[in-house]
């Protein structure tokens, strides 16, 4: 027989084949399916070709794994026959333990780690060989793929999905932005940023009505027009007496523009006022941030279920939460790192804010700002300097400003 007549020879040729159909299998299982997805729209032949393999991976598991399996058992017997004309049939024993080492060694784990490492070198050769060997081994892979199916649905209507099938979660997406390389830390809290819009309402970053700045049109004329100075936003929010009693919004541009040209007064004031749009506590950033953009507004006030002002909240608001640092908010003078390891933070601070400028994870489940957090462990408001322990960091008070909290010191607690 010819495969007698000279064993050696074939039997190096079968390890050649079963380490290519061994690595074959890693190589589709490692290849990076994104990247191939998109070469493959982008009109990539080689791409289309590999990504049709993985669209059904029954089929392209039957056609490696039989190639494979034929090549094992050829080698398997030709090992037999090389090792009986060298040595005799005295050390079967011994041939079977050396024929399994170098099989699972030249056959399996060498061509398996180079294709684990290099995957895309190997799975557009492989495509070009498998495709071809499919055709020739048609009924074989018929038979076997239909088999497959059938116990698979046997033992529980298991799913035979796609490999390029596979939807990323949010946690995926995360794990591949911190991986990814050459972004920069920028880019990647950019892309974070945008995916935790999802996770955020607008009480998570309005402005709080007892920071809010706003205007009195009830006020003198000449003390409104030195308030009007003294904001530094673009909209300005107006009421008469009381912030329960809202009249409207201003640019501040048209009043400046206004005041410049010598016709501003209460009258012209009240004539460059845009009506409020009113936004329900709890209706989520992502939501609101496409509200700004149909309705082309960038300000509304947050009321709760009884109307009551909560505060207000701008798209540069919603944009910081993407791009950080958008509204030039300096963060050095109400995040300070202290010597000690520490942080003093001033008590309005956001939690997720502070989160971010410390790499720490103060619970942001509940109150939005630093002091909330220490209100609502404390259950009522502190009486001088306290301290609370949440979770595994210690909060000192360490200014309040009436029924305030003006200033805390972080610690995080290290577990002995």
């Amino acid at each position: 027989m010819w495969l007698e007549d000279s064993p050696i020879f074939w039997l190096l040729l079968l390890l050649v084949i079963s380490g290519f159909f061994s690595a074959s299998e890693t190589a589709f299982m490692a290849i990076n399916r994104y990247r191939i997805n998109h070469r493959a729209m982008k009109g990539s032949t080689k791409d289309q070709k590999v990504l049709a393999e993985l669209k059904q991976p029954d089929r392209l598991l039957s056609v490696i794994l039989f190639a494979n399996t034929v090549a094992n058992y050829l080698i398997a017997t030709l090992g037999t026959l090389a090792f009986v004309q060298v040595f005799g049939d005295d050390y079967l024993v011994l041939q079977s333990i050396v024929s399994a080492f170098f099989l699972l060694l030249l056959a399996e784990l060498i061509p398996k780690n180079f294709a684990a490492c290099y995957p895309e070198r190997l799975v557009y050769i492989a495509t070009a060989i498998i495709r071809p060997l499919r055709s020739i081994l048609f009924p074989i892979v018929i038979a076997m793929k239909y088999v497959n199916r059938f116990v698979l649905d046997f033992i529980g209507n298991v799913p035979v999905k796609a490999i390029d099938k596979h939807v990323l979660t949010r946690e995926d997406i995360h794990g591949v932005i911190k991986m990814a390389g050459g972004l920069g830390a920028e880019n990647q809290d950019m892309l974070k940023g945008v995916l935790s819009l999802d996770e955020l309402t607008v009480n998570d970053i309005l402005i709080p009505r007892r920071d809010l700045k706003a205007l009195d049109v009830m006020m003198p004329w000449a003390e409104l027009k030195k308030s009007l100075g003294e904001i530094e936003s673009s909209k300005i929010v107006l009421y008469r007496r009381n912030l329960d009693n809202l009249v409207g919004v201003a640019c501040k541009k048209k009043l400046y523009r206004a005041l410049s040209a010598g016709e501003l007064n209460r009258n012209t004031l009240m004539q460059l006022i845009d009506p409020i749009i009113y936004i329900p506590e709890g209706t989520a950033a992502q939501v609101q941030l496409k509200a700004f953009r149909r309705e082309r507004y960038n300000l509304g006030v947050v009321v709760d279920e009884y109307g009551v002002l909560m505060g207000v909240v701008t798209l540069a608001d919603i944009v910081d939460e993407v791009i950080r640092g958008y509204t030039g908010d300096p963060v050095s003078q109400k995040v300070l790192q202290l010597a000690d390891g520490g942080f003093e933070v001033v008590g309005t601070y956001p939690v997720r804010d502070f989160n971010h400028v410390s790499g720490w994870e103060l619970p942001t489940g509940g109150p939005v700002t630093i002091s909330g957090l220490v209100i609502e462990t404390l259950e009522s408001l502190p009486n001088g300097c306290v301290c609370v322990q949440i979770d595994n960091y210690r909060i000192e008070v360490v200014a309040m400003d009436e029924q305030r909290i003006k200033r805390v010191r972080i610690y995080k607690v290290i577990n002995a």
